[in-house]
């Protein structure tokens, strides 16, 4: 059995001739570096999503379901911390709890709907917030979607996908 190389053409016939071992190693790298490849393609197409919550374990949660969904997920406990993230990655969607110390989450609701770069961001509004007032605020800044706590993982899940999904 005769195994030749294609990548050294101007090489002469006898050098040309590799082992059938040789042939299988190559052809194993070569799917490795496929493989690598389309994960790595993956891991660049999966939509990212930041949780802006000050409250610890709402944020790992969230970040637990939606990283289960296969999203990658991007957590901040604060509004400056939100608005770096932002400036420094990509992001596909932003959940945002209201009622935080200092900054609350309306404020990095305006920021994103009034900076041009960021104005496509989706806004999932998730908060225990139930006033009128913050549903009047939420639609002034045009949000994707206004969920009260306690909230149903599966229908949260389902509206992320709608909406990412551009349905």
């Amino acid at each position: 059995m005769k195994f030749v190389s294609t990548c050294h053409s101007e090489r002469s016939e006898e050098s040309q001739i590799l082992h059938p071992r040789y042939a299988r190693v190559q052809n194993d790298t070569a799917f490795t570096e496929y493989l690598l490849l389309t994960r790595l393609g993956e891991s660049l197409m999966k939509k990212v999503i930041l949780i802006l919550d000050d409250d610890e374990l709402a944020r790992r949660t969230l970040g637990v379901i939606f990283s289960q969904e296969d999203y990658e997920v991007l957590e901040v406990p604060n509004v400056p911390e939100a608005i770096n993230t932002v400036r420094t990655k990509h992001i596909d969607l932003a959940i945002v709890d209201i009622k935080m110390p200092i900054v609350d989450g309306y404020r990095f609701c305006e920021f994103l709907r009034r900076t041009k770069k960021y104005s496509h961001i989706p806004i999932v509004i998730l908060t225990g917030e139930e006033k009128r007032y913050g549903r009047e605020e939420a639609q002034e800044l045009e949000v994707e979607a206004f969920i009260e706590k306690p909230y149903d993982s599966h229908s949260l899940i389902r509206k992320v996908r709608q909406i990412l999904s551009g349905s």
